[in-house]
């Protein structure tokens, strides 16, 4: 697998120029199998004379190699912060979501930038009177850094695991309209929260439309986001349905399986049930006047 820009605190090796320096920062240090792990990279630096950024050397695992690598859009929002008593302004370079396929301890390494600087020269001017600037380039070496990956436990009783890893919710709707006996209506099954959703993983629904109503069809559709530094899972199922006759309806309980890696344990999320009100088909019907 091809590697990326990717750095784990960096200390400039000019002591003079310490007022930069580079580190990425882990949305978690210590992850599961499969996990999807935020990385930002951010440059941190105490003078705006930095004129540009880039790879001498990616890193890389020291053994093996990620079992997925992504890159993910990257705010250029530029944020202050105190480190070791020195404020520094401190704006995200990349971001990338790593997962890894073994448990163990990873060593990251062999990542090198180099780090321009730009700076007038004092006393000396070009033709037009403009001050004459200089550049310098710093060599930044990245030091190792381990990471550490826990094996799932494995699953027990009747789970249902869907391979996902985070914390989700269930919610049922159903869209405003009059419902009506043999007459195709919708309801929108939504699986959301933090962490991942592989992309066959479905949540448990075919049960759930039998109680006065027949399941016609099924369309889905998946999307991945960040929000506040965290990745973030939605899966949108459109449910086309027929109810039996004019009553109530209800459409039962519909479940998620997954892995929460906050308590260690695989968890189910449920929606609760949902009443229709079914209307008659005359509803449909014109009025003839005679």
């Amino acid at each position: 697998m091809a590697s990326f820009l990717l750095a784990f605190t960096i200390f400039c090796n000019i002591s003079a120029n310490a007022s930069v320096r580079i580190q990425v920062e882990p949305a978690k240090s210590d992850v599961f199998v499969n996990e999807r792990v935020p990385l930002e990279i951010v440059l941190y630096y105490t003078e705006e004379n930095i004129s540009g950024i880039g790879e001498l050397s990616a890193l890389r695992l020291k053994d093996g190699s990620f079992a997925t690598v992504s890159n993910l859009p990257s705010s250029k929002t530029v944020k202050s912060k105190k480190i070791k008593g020195t404020e520094y302004k401190a704006i995200p370079i990349s971001r990338h979501l790593v997962s890894f396929d073994n448990n163990g301890t990873f060593s990251l390494t062999g990542a090198v930038y180099e780090v321009e600087l730009v700076s007038p020269v004092e006393g000396r001017y070009d033709f037009w009177g403009r001050p004459l600037v200089s550049y310098e380039r710093l060599r930044v070496e990245v030091p190792d850094c381990e990471i550490k990956v826990k094996k799932l436990p494995t699953p027990r009783g009747n789970n249902r695991y869907s391979g996902a890893i985070g914390d989700f919710t269930v919610k049922v709707d159903v869209p405003p309209g009059n419902i009506v006996a043999g007459s195709e209506a919708i309801a929108v099954i939504t699986v959301e929260g933090q962490g991942f959703i592989p992309h066959d993983a479905i949540p448990e629904y075919g049960s759930a439309f039998k109680e006065g109503m027949k399941l016609k069809s099924v369309s889905d559709s998946r999307d991945n986001y960040m929000d506040a530094g965290q990745l973030k899972s939605r899966i949108r199922l459109e449910c086309t349905f027929i109810p039996d006759s004019a009553g109530q309806a209800k459409i039962g309980t519909i479940s998620f399986d997954y892995f929460d890696t906050d308590s260690g344990k695989y968890r189910s999320a449920s929606s609760s049930e949902t009443e229709i009100e079914v209307k008659s088909s005359t509803v449909n019907r014109m009025s003839i006047e005679v």
